[in-house]
């Protein structure tokens, strides 16, 4: 009886996914370039549903908000180009340059509209190199060090940019991190500006 039940549960669920499939096919049902599941109604309006993970969040990933109190440079940009180098700076060698476009500047300033960051640093796991691609369009957190700049937290302070919408956003909550979250780039612009105003009058306090 055991195994009846398991068949006819197995094939329920064949059933309701089926079904399911159908609904979105009749909606206009398609996948985005981000791979996230689109379906557009009848009136024009869409739903967009997009993939997050939530783990354990390792000790060394900083919170989008430890990104924004710490960076000294934060903008929305373009990489231009971006070639490799041997760069030794602070006991960490870095072996790509790449020039980035400067499209909008949400902390801190620059006199220059295309900037040289350094990346892929030898003193991290190969997983969290940072990395720029040309024509990439990115969100970064940068760190200025002698008139060099650097990503700031390594990859996790480079977030990358399709569509208008950042598609690796992430929440850090009691040791928990929310990853791969894809919200519009206004929208993460307006968290950092908020974070950047709550730590501005936390230091109020403290004087």
């Amino acid at each position: 009886m055991k195994k009846i039940d398991s068949i006819f549960s197995v094939g329920l669920i064949k059933i309701l996914i089926a079904v399911i499939g159908m609904i979105f096919l009749s909606l206009g049902c398609k996948t985005t370039s981000e791979g996230n599941l689109e379906v557009n109604s009848a009136d024009g309006g869409g739903i967009n549903w997009g993939m997050t993970f939530i783990n354990d969040a390792p000790q060394s990933m900083p919170s989008v908000e430890e990104l924004t109190r710490g960076a000294d440079l934060i903008v929305k940009a373009e990489v231009v180009s971006s070639r490799p180098v041997n760069l030794k700076f602070n006991n960490v060698t870095y072996y790509q340059l790449s020039l980035l476009k400067i499209r909008e500047i949400i902390k801190g300033s620059s006199s220059s509209e295309v900037i040289s960051v350094y990346a892929r640093e030898n003193n991290v796991p190969a997983k969290y190199m940072s990395a720029y691609e040309l024509c990439d369009e990115v969100l970064v957190f940068l760190k200025k060090d002698k008139g060099l700049y650097f990503t700031y937290g390594n990859a996790y302070g480079q977030m990358s940019i399709a569509g208008g919408r950042i598609t690796n956003w992430r929440k850090i909550e009691r040791g928990k991190v929310e990853d791969n979250i894809i919200i519009p780039y206004n929208e993460a612009k307006q968290l950092i500006i908020i974070t950047l105003y709550v730590n501005s009058l936390n230091k109020k306090d403290k004087e």
